[in-house]
């Protein structure tokens, strides 16, 4: 199961019952739309900076960090560095189980980056 666009890629590594891991490279200029679902997800940043929503905060990451979404937060990324290499973990699985609900809000990066 996987996913490619011009400013997203990402595979499903691990997809059992009981944990599902991916992986995501994600450009610059990508649109995140905020969604949320009621599984808590891992993001775990392996390059790159990105600006995080999460839960009504923006942050920015930088990797190597581990970020813990709770179950139905509203969040979404996007990065600031050329790309992000992202880890997405849940607990509870199989990826296909996983309900989205899209907001139709979107996080972008309008930031000036030298990085």
């Amino acid at each position: 199961m996987n996913y490619n666009s011009d400013y997203i890629k990402w595979d499903i590594l691990i997809n059992m019952s009981d944990l599902v891991e991916g992986i995501a490279v994600v450009k610059k200029g990508f649109k995140a739309e905020l969604h949320y679902h009621s599984e808590e997800e891992e993001y775990v940043f392996l390059h790159g900076i990105g600006k995080l929503y999460n839960d009504g905060n923006i942050n920015i990451i930088r990797a190597p960090s581990k970020i813990i979404i709770k179950s139905n937060s509203i969040h979404g990324m996007t990065p600031i560095s050329d790309y992000v290499i992202l880890l997405f973990r849940f607990r509870k699985g199989k990826f296909e189980n996983i309900r989205y609900t899209y907001t139709n809000k979107y996080l972008e990066n309008k930031m000036k980056s030298k990085l």
